[in-house]
């Protein structure tokens, strides 16, 4: 990667300057994903065609199906409730594990704040399910899953853009390989030796 200076005309402009890819970069592992949204009642009653509810009530909870994915754990999901029906106001919900994350590194919260017991939050249950505690009286909510750029690791498949050398995919540490899968199940590590012979070795 090198940075050039902008030109025009011929001329370079002050001050302008952009990236520009040189043979054999490595490109990050990255993919992306447009955005989804959804707004879900409470009283919703369908029976998606898995046998699932799309929503389902708990004692103290509600629990949503989304029609979208998501990886738990990434933050990815925003959560909002409709607090006036007629504004269409909506406002945006703390997830349980951000809230737990900011207990935990100060313990100086004043009694009574954040308290799990009161409080509406959420929580994300699997790739396509959302609870939402103490929800009161509250029933429409809106689940949102922004644009996002994440690492083709945390994705179904791995996409590498073309390489000047070649080089699409380097292990850096002495010995490594990949761990491979096959249909009965068995797992195999692929690696080479130090006379360059790619060996597959039960894991």
């Amino acid at each position: 990667m090198k940075v050039m200076q902008i030109k025009k005309d011929g001329d370079p402009i002050e001050g302008m300057w952009q990236k520009q890819s040189t043979q054999g970069d490595a490109y990050k592992f990255v993919t992306s994903d447009v955005g989804h949204a959804q707004i879900i009642s409470r009283n919703d009653n369908t029976i998606l065609p898995d046998g699932r509810p799309r929503v389902l009530a708990g004692p103290n909870f509600s629990e949503f199906v989304l029609g979208f994915k998501f990886i738990v754990g990434f933050n990815q999901v925003e959560a909002h409730v409709n607090i006036d029906v007629r504004s269409g106001f909506f406002l945006k919900l703390p997830n349980r594990a951000v809230v737990d994350a900011a207990k935990s590194s100060w313990p100086g919260w004043p009694a009574g704040t954040l308290d799990p017991a009161l409080m509406t939050y959420f929580q994300e249950i699997s790739p396509d399910t959302i609870r939402i505690y103490n929800p009161g009286h509250n029933y429409i909510f809106q689940f949102s899953v922004p644009f996002t750029s994440l690492q083709a690791s945390s994705r179904a498949r791995i996409i590498v853009d073309a390489q000047g050398d070649n080089a699409a995919v380097e292990l850096q540490g002495d010995g490594d390989g990949i761990l491979l899968k096959s249909r009965n199940g068995n797992r195999g590590l692929l690696r080479i030796d130090d006379g360059y012979n790619l060996k597959v070795e039960p894991k």
